[in-house]
């Protein structure tokens, strides 16, 4: 990847075609661990309406703290209560631009 290229991940759950397939937990696992290496491509971050809940947003807290040029996370519409707050709030502190 060049330098200024970033990454988006988008995969909102209200959209028709992931309306039936959200994704959870055990698969945001799986994806966070497949971006790991790029992690500090990643520029966005769009999850809404999926079904992840604290445990997914531990994976993805790790993901995150890995991707300092993150502008952007929407994790509206999940079921991450404030364990899962926890560990997304520390790792944004990793972010510089937001």
């Amino acid at each position: 990847m060049e330098e200024n290229d970033g990454i988006d991940l988008i995969i909102p759950g209200n959209d028709k075609y992931n309306f039936t397939n959200r994704i959870d937990d055990e698969q945001l696992a799986v994806l966070c661990g497949t971006l790991r290496p790029v992690a500090i491509y990643i520029v966005d971050i769009d999850l809404r309406y999926n079904k992840i809940t604290d445990g997914g947003a531990k994976a993805l807290a790790e993901l995150i703290s890995k991707a300092p040029r993150l502008l952007g996370l929407n994790l509206q519409g999940n079921s991450i209560k404030s364990e899962g707050a926890q560990y997304l709030a520390e790792a944004l502190k990793e972010c510089t631009n937001l």
